[in-house]
């Protein structure tokens, strides 16, 4: 009994950490949806002064941290798509929407939004909140643009 234990034990643990390994190739980030957010991404990258190192830092290393300059950059990419409705709110349709040219993001998207639906704070916190949901969420396909 306890060899059927640990063998379900290390199963679930290897399984797990090979979910779990950020996604990163050729294909993923999709090279088309990088280039289509690439001219908001330099403005918020300008007007905020976050580093590109900090960015990939947080997309792509299993870290989460805090960092002024990157939770502005990422209400400034929601600001700059009109993902900001005039109550202060994320509008969670338009957001969705704008992924849909890909079906793999798509289906990601919706699951993150599902479980991240009320980031709470407001400005550059909420838009950091929403952020750290969607890593938390899915770990594995989570980026920032």
């Amino acid at each position: 009994m306890n060899k059927i234990l640990l063998f379900a034990i290390i199963n679930f643990i290897i399984i797990e950490n090979i979910w779990c390994e950020v996604r990163r190739d050729d294909q993923y980030p999709p090279p088309q949806l990088l280039a289509k957010w690439k001219p908001i991404h330099d403005v918020c990258v300008g007007r905020t002064g976050v580093s590109e190192d900090v960015i990939k830092r947080f997309s792509d290393g299993d870290e989460i941290f805090e960092d002024d300059k990157l939770k502005c950059y990422m209400d400034c990419l929601l600001q700059e798509k009109g993902f900001i409705m005039p109550d202060g709110k994320i509008d969670f349709v338009s957001l969705h929407e704008s992924f849909n040219e890909d079906k793999e993001i798509h289906f990601t998207f919706i699951h993150m939004i599902r479980r991240c639906l009320y980031p709470g704070g407001e400005g550059c916190d909420r838009a950091y909140n929403m952020n750290v949901c969607f890593k938390k969420a899915d770990p594995k396909h989570y980026f920032i643009v």
